[in-house]
């Protein structure tokens, strides 16, 4: 394993770590981005099982996450999160004959659609879990009302978030892992809002127009990222070669779910069978 920081184009030091064999070459790179309020440490089991396959993982901490610099769950343009994921991918040394990969899982998903939609890279596959496309509840008023007017004049003014460990996995253990790790926020901020709104707007509108392999994935009881919006995304994507699944029961982090090794399953065949 290797980490290190690279700096974004404003100077923000943005935290990442890589994972790869130990000994062979690796057959593919996979770059992984975390969800909102979240950081890459909380996929180590991911990355550490597709680099014992034989791949590199390369994750990054989103500005305003975990161990990067920046305001906690704030950006001032949604296009802050895609110039700082282009740049770690542009800055990763890897041969032009390895296969290269993105996953992410929920705001990481929306952050690659949008930098796919906006920077057309070359890759093998795209792989989105629980994409985040649309809230699976509407927030309180009060807050929606916060976000427009408050937001006007100070968009980075902190809320506290919706976010519950309940809601992301039913194994108990993992929810309090989740509610004890100090490198996750509890604040989202108005700006953050109306920008991931925005860039949502954006990416559902342009599905049609997405060519690369890609699979989809969520839980039926994901109470954060609407499952319908997931499924009414994927039937609209222009890609020939796409894939979705529903697992039924489980809620927002799949990867962290009781049942969690037939979704880790469909993902290694998945990659597999582009390889």
């Amino acid at each position: 394993m290797k980490e290190g920081f690279i700096k974004s184009k404003d100077n923000l030091r943005l935290f990442w770590q890589s994972h790869g064999p130990a000994s062979v070459a690796p057959k593919a790179q996979i770059f992984l981005l975390h969800g909102y309020a979240e950081h890459l440490g909380r996929h180590l089991e991911l990355a550490e099982s597709l680099s014992g396959e034989g791949y590199s993982v390369h994750a990054l901490d989103c500005r305003g996450h975990g161990q990067s610099d920046g305001r906690r769950g704030h950006c001032d343009d949604f296009s802050e999160y895609v110039d700082d994921f282009d740049l770690f991918w542009s800055k990763q040394e890897s041969a032009l004959s390895i296969p290269r990969f993105v996953f992410g899982h929920s705001h990481g998903s929306l952050v690659l659609l949008e930098w796919l939609r906006t920077r057309q890279r070359v890759l093998s596959g795209a792989i989105f879990a629980s994409p985040y496309l649309q809230l699976a509840f509407r927030p309180p008023a009060h807050k929606l009302l916060a976000a427009k007017i408050v937001g006007r004049l100070v968009p980075w003014l902190p809320f506290g978030n919706e976010l519950k460990p309940e809601d992301l996995t039913r194994d108990v253990i993992e929810q309090e892992k989740a509610a004890a790790d100090p490198l996750n926020n509890q604040v989202t901020t108005p700006r953050w809002f109306l920008e991931s709104s925005r860039a949502q707007k954006q990416v559902i509108a342009s599905a049609s127009e997405f060519h690369q392999p890609m699979m989809l994935f969520c839980g039926s009881e994901d109470p954060i990222a609407a499952p319908s919006a997931t499924e009414t995304f994927f039937q609209s994507l222009g890609s020939p070669d796409k894939t979705f699944k529903l697992y039924a029961g489980m809620r927002h982090e799949t990867l962290k779910e009781i049942g969690k090794e037939e979704v880790y399953g469909d993902v290694s065949n998945w990659i597999s069978a582009r390889l």
